[in-house]
């Protein structure tokens, strides 16, 4: 044991003369390379506490490379190295009179010097440099392997169908004078989703027919849709982007004579098919952007190159 361990030990329990149960080399061996199962270490370790013979044998072993030797204490209570166990014997004499010089230990009840010294112990172990190290790299790895299982699961077209909110939002003509569509305008341009759907959900309860509410909802919907890990997103959930389609495609409806709007809602159609995994309807809306000739729109290049993209992994 180490000088740490003996402090726990009480020296009048090590005054033990009784040598008929010592333990054999081939268990101290097996202690010191932790093979024992949990009931036998206990019981090695009860008799360690009471026995200074089989103490100073395990302390030869330790020195001596952890089984490299084989120390016996069986048949005599020196076998150990002579100046092995004289140092274990000059620790406990240390040890006695820290207790008969100093008054203090009286003041304090059996169960107070306990968890003082194993509140000393817990401090020690967790502050030593060595093991700070090793908790921050583990941990460090833990979180590699967290993102890795993240980006492993991501489906092929996740970069397909990702938006990224700080371009997403556009206002293509002049908007209807609403508190709250307002209200739910700013609530987007600051990703609160769930906050801003409410405000603009309460401004159609008043315009219906508000193409502009019912596209901001689809957008909202679309953007609160990806599932994140840790910050990270590898997928997308199916109920909001279900939510997402409807809300788009009563804004196309309403939408028909604004050309900018009609492209804008096929392209979120586009990507809300994406993200549930429906090619075939996502192609057919980038497909309707790229051929058509009305000018000013500038989503054509992107559908095509969408087309292109889908083409290879449908």
């Amino acid at each position: 044991m180490n000088t740490i361990h003996m402090k726990k030990i009480n020296f009048l329990m090590l005054q033990n003369d009784d040598m008929n149960q010592c333990l054999s080399s081939d268990l101290l061996q097996r202690y010191a390379r932790r093979r024992l199962s949990k009931k036998d270490r206990i019981r090695m370790e009860d008799h360690l506490d009471v026995c200074p013979a089989c103490l100073a044998a395990y302390e030869q072993l330790i020195i001596l490379g952890k089984g490299q030797n084989e120390p016996d204490c069986t048949s005599d209570k020196v076998t150990a190295e002579p100046h092995t166990d004289q140092k274990v014997y000059d620790f406990l004499s240390v040890y006695q009179s820290e207790f008969t010089d100093t008054g203090n230990e009286t003041d304090h009840s059996p169960a107070d010097k306990r968890l003082s010294r194993s509140a000393g112990w817990i401090l020690e172990g967790l502050f030593k440099p060595r093991r700070i190290i090793i908790a921050g790299l583990v941990s460090l790895v833990v979180l590699c392997m967290t993102y890795g299982v993240a980006l492993i699961r991501r489906p092929a077209y996740y970069y397909l169908a990702e938006l990224d909110p700080y371009t997403a939002f556009t206002m293509r003509s002049s908007i209807r004078p609403s508190t709250g569509f307002l209200e739910g305008l700013d609530l987007l341009t600051h990703q609160q989703y769930k906050q801003a759907i409410v405000k603009f959900e309460q401004h159609l309860a008043v315009y219906p027919d508000h193409f502009q509410a019912q596209y901001f909802v689809g957008l909202s919907h679309l953007l609160d849709a990806t599932v994140r890990w840790l910050g990270m997103g590898y997928a997308f959930d199916h109920e909001k982007a279900d939510s997402a389609v409807s809300a788009l495609e009563k804004a196309l409806m309403l939408c028909q004579e604004n050309r900018y709007y009609v492209e804008d809602c096929r392209w979120y159609l586009g990507k809300a098919y994406l993200m549930k995994g429906d090619f075939g309807k996502a192609y057919e809306q980038f497909r309707r952007i790229a051929e058509t000739d009305q000018p000013g729109l500038v989503r054509r290049k992107d559908a095509a190159v969408m087309m292109q993209n889908l083409e290879e992994i449908m």
